[in-house]
C-alpha cells in the first residue's frame, strides 16, 4: 500500500511541474458539479495563497499493464520559500484500486530546491475515505487546518 500511496505522491508532483496529466477544462469535467458548492472557497484560498487551482485526472496502471483506473484530483498548488505546498481532494485509492464513490483531503509539501527526483515530501491526510458531502460541509474547517498544518512544516519534517 506504501508504494501505492507513494506512486500518487510521485504522480502529483510531476503534474505540478508540468510533466505529467494536464488539468481538464471544468465544462468538460463530469464531476465539476460536485465542486461547485466549494468552488468559492476553493478560489478563494488560492486567491489568498497566490495558488493555482486546478483539476487534474490521473491514470494509474494496476498490475495488468493493459488495465488502468482513472480517477479525479481537485489541487490547490503554491509556492512557500523553499516548499512546494499543496491540497489535494481526490477519490479515494489504494492497492484495490479507485474507489469512486468515497473522497480523501490531504495536505503534501516537499521540497522545490532540489534535484532528487525523489522528493522528500510532507503528508497530512484530513480525511480519508468519506462522503464528499462531509468535504463539503467541512470546507471552512479543512482549508483552516491545511493552511495551519502547511505554515508549520519544516525540513526535518519531510520524508
Amino acid at each position: 500500500m506504501c508504494k501505492v500511496l507513494n506512486f500518487f505522491v510521485a504522480t502529483f508532483l510531476f503534474s505540478c511541474a508540468n510533466v505529467g496529466d494536464h488539468p481538464a477544462k471544468e465544462k468538460d469535467d463530469p464531476l465539476a458539479v460536485k465542486f461547485q458548492l466549494i468552488k468559492g472557497k476553493l478560489q478563494e484560498f488560492s486567491d489568498k495563497h497566490n495558488a493555482k487551482l486546478s483539476t487534474v485526472w490521473s491514470i494509474v496502471e494496476k498490475h495488468d499493464p493493459n488495465v488502468s483506473d482513472s480517477f479525479l484530483v481537485r489541487h490547490i498548488v503554491w509556492t512557500d520559500g523553499r516548499f512546494g505546498k499543496a491540497i489535494l481532494i481526490q477519490q479515494h485509492s489504494d492497492s484495490k484500486g479507485i474507489d469512486t464513490t468515497s473522497w480523501d483531503f490531504k495536505n503534501i509539501a516537499w521540497l522545490q530546491d532540489t534535484l532528487l527526483t525523489a522528493k522528500p515530501t510532507y503528508e497530512n491526510d484530513l480525511l480519508t475515505k468519506v462522503d464528499f458531502q462531509i468535504i463539503e460541509r467541512d470546507i471552512d474547517q479543512l482549508l483552516h487546518a491545511s493552511e495551519n498544518s502547511l505554515s508549520k512544516v519544516k525540513v526535518e519534517d519531510l520524508k
